[in-house]
């Protein structure tokens, strides 16, 4: 295996599992936090290789290298910056980037699978309810799990971890990275790391926005809004803000299982954002009949 060193590597971004570094202008390596990671890595190749196949654009690691202690995966990106590096550097823009984002999203979401080719979205999240019955309480459980695997059988392409860091702009094309979370589902799987990311860390610490992605709390929350409006096109007010809960039903059963199973997040706000979690599940779960949202879009794509 290849000895690899980022000493003086400009530092692309940095995510829950993993580093990226650019080594070179057309080079960059994702450096994973994790003792053993080749198997992931191994899996993240395979997902990519089947989305490229279907026609998503994403890049695929064409070596596993050694980096210090740990694995990294190379990548060839031609002059590639992450969205939300560009949501940084280039705020003129930011609308378009938004606006290209969601048609990302659309363009994944209209792509389908072979049944049994990719693991359910549905599968996953009831997995993550499960790890956090104890936080719910019984009766919270339940009703939450019969609302999740009550949702039908959706073959269509999810990327499990869509925020802006994990989308590049490379020689002027967008396309995919960290394919590992490719599953198939509604797009609410998707949509709910939407909010998770852009609004729902920074709810009680309003400053996790800037620490995490570098962006103000207001930026944040402005790409949330338009990502909706735009992925939503064409429906009505109504239609979108029951979206928009059914969405943030989804994201908090994943923010509770971040919190409690994965430990991400500030220990000394673990406490209160559980809390206000719960009490969103309690009140929001009687008005939700289905999570799924992908009946609601206009250009029947899913």
């Amino acid at each position: 295996m290849r000895e690899f060193s980022v000493e003086g590597c400009e530092l692309v971004g940095r995510g829950a599992i993993g580093t990226v570094y650019r080594v070179d202008e057309d080079t960059i390596v994702k450096v994973y936090e994790i003792p053993d990671a080749i198997p992931m890595i191994e899996n993240e190749q395979k997902r990519a290789k089947q989305a490229f196949l279907k026609g998503i654009p994403t890049a695929i690691s064409y070596d596993i290298v050694k980096v210090g202690d740990k694995y990294g995966s190379v990548f060839e990106l031609i002059k590639a910056s992450t969205f939300n590096d560009l949501m940084i550097r280039e705020p003129e823009k930011r609308d378009e980037l938004i606006r290209q984002y969601a048609g990302l999203m659309h363009q994944i979401h209209a792509t389908e699978a072979e049944k049994g080719e990719l693991p359910e979205a549905k599968t996953v999240f009831l997995s993550y309810l499960e790890q956090v019955k104890d936080v719910l309480g019984g009766e919270l459980y339940e009703t939450l799990h019969a609302r999740i695997s009550g949702m039908k059988e959706n073959l269509h392409l999810i990327h499990g971890d869509i925020q802006m860091k994990n989308v590049m702009m490379s020689d002027g094309e967008p396309l995919l990275i960290d394919m590992d979370t490719l599953s198939t589902g509604d797009p609410v799987f998707d949509l709910m790391g939407v909010y998770l990311t852009y609004v729902q860390f920074g709810e009680d610490d309003p400053a996790n926005t800037m620490e995490f992605l570098g962006l103000p709390q207001d930026v944040c929350k402005n790409i949330w809004e338009k990502t909706i409006a735009y992925y939503f096109e064409g429906c009505t007010p109504e239609e979108i803000e029951d979206a928009k809960r059914r969405i943030r039903l989804i994201s908090t059963v994943r923010f509770l299982f971040l919190l409690h199973v994965l430990n991400i997040g500030k220990p000394e706000l673990k406490q209160i954002r559980t809390e206000h979690a719960v009490v969103f599940l309690r009140e929001t779960v009687e008005l939700v009949d289905s999570p799924e949202v992908g009946g609601l879009l206009k250009n029947g794509t899913t």
